[in-house]
């Protein structure tokens, strides 16, 4: 295995999310001049109330536009950062508080409706004037990773990916949880509670229930080119669990790159306020990572697939 996880560091090309010590200047979110930024309220299919955070550059466009899936902890200050600056870059960025979170009716669903409310904020993003239906993309961070990969599986509107921290299999991550009952986080700990209080049972209650939240077992249906960035000591989502979706997508021929950085865990950025010690990683990795962000974005979105 890690041989097979070196493998993919070599030559890969990989994206990631905003960096704390390039954005002095931009620390709060007063949109600048030539940018303007919207507060929305998304309605779902079942009737509930979505907040998101509309970023966009001034003028007519169209302009290529990404969506920003959060993590487990919500739609902290530096996403909201991060979609400002996609704006200041020439993108239209809209963050979406998932279902379940601080700012959004409901409960979260570990990928089953969270999945819609993707796909539903995806349509919206497409009937904006301003926006080049052509080209969108998403990113997204551990569980919004999580959820980015599997609506990869459900819409070819989407032509863009880039995930870091994310899973793929949710009966990996539950077996892996089940492993975990000594970690030092709480969450892990928990995880496999947790995950069966949500989905409504065991794997192996309600199998069909585990299969449709899980992207790995619909790579066939991927079109979008598809960009994983891990940590090799990710000790919260490790990265076995996301590396059989990689290797699938690349036996099938699809447009994948995967970079796995040794060293650093899950939190692959230094925002203003790094997430925890297991998450501070360094300077040179947050600065890589930002720039492949850029280049794969303006590879698939802007110069075209």
């Amino acid at each position: 295995m890690k041989k097979r996880v070196l493998a993919w560091v070599v030559g890969a090309v990989w994206a990631l999310v905003m960096v704390g010590f390039m954005l002095a200047g931009s620390a709060s979110l007063a949109p600048a001049a030539d940018i303007t930024e919207e507060r929305l309220s998304l309605k779902t299919s079942d009737g509930l109330t979505l907040s998101a955070l509309l970023v966009r550059p001034m003028g007519g466009g169209p302009f290529p536009a990404v969506m920003i899936n959060h993590g487990g902890d919500g739609l902290r200050e530096e996403w909201k950062i991060w979609t400002r600056n996609l704006a200041e870059k020439g993108y239209v960025g809209l963050a979406l508080t998932f279902r379940g979170f601080p700012g959004s009716e409901g409960t979260e669903t570990y990928g089953k409706k969270e999945v819609e409310d993707i796909l539903l904020a995806v349509t919206y993003l497409k009937n904006l004037p301003f926006v080049d239906k052509k080209r969108l993309g998403l990113f997204g961070f551990s569980k919004g990773g999580f959820n980015a990969l599997l609506a990869s599986t459900r819409t070819s509107d989407v032509k863009a990916v880039a995930v870091y921290g994310a899973w793929a299999d949710m009966v990996a991550a539950y077996r892996y949880s089940l492993t975990q009952w000594n970690s030092p986080f709480t969450f892990l700990r928990e995880a496999a509670a947790r995950y069966v209080q949500i989905i409504g049972g065991k794997p192996e209650e309600i199998p069909e229930e585990w299969r449709i939240r899980s992207a790995i077992n619909y790579v066939e249906n991927v079109t979008a080119a598809v960009l994983v960035f891990h940590g090799g000591k990710d000790a919260l989502v490790p990265v076995e669990l996301v590396l059989p979706f990689a290797e699938s997508m690349q036996r099938q021929k699809k447009n994948i790159e995967m970079k796995v950085y040794p060293g650093e865990g899950h939190g692959l950025y230094l925002f203003t306020s790094p997430m925890g010690r297991d998450q501070i990683v360094s300077k040179h990795t947050a600065q890589d990572v930002w720039d492949r962000t850029n280049a794969f974005f303006d590879k698939t979105l802007r110069d075209g697939l």
